[in-house]
């Protein structure tokens, strides 16, 4: 294993610079320059975080951003379901 700068994209890797990280790497270069679509559906999974509370409806956008071949815009608005669902957590937490 040797030191070096990693790339952004290895950020929650534990920055694991060694020979599998540099292949990939070697691999993605052989592709050429990335799109800014590509760029932003990576940047969403390289920022995936398994021990967030959301983690599933983050990984059911990265996988509909992967789908559609860009990163569609992000609503603030909770699902009617899922409001409930919170709002009953936050009923049987009070009580």
């Amino acid at each position: 294993m040797t030191t070096g700068a990693l790339r952004p994209c290895w950020q929650n890797c534990c920055g694991a610079d060694d020979d599998e990280v540099r292949l990939l790497d070697t691999m993605e270069d052989a592709l050429g320059p990335l799109d800014e679509r590509t760029t932003q559906i990576r940047r969403l999974i390289t920022l995936f975080e398994a021990c967030y509370h959301e983690a599933d409806k983050e990984a059911e956008f990265i996988v509909g951003a992967i789908g559609a071949g860009y990163c569609a815009e992000r609503s603030n608005e909770r699902p009617p379901q899922r409001k409930r669902e919170l709002e009953n957590a936050r009923h049987l937490l009070s009580m």
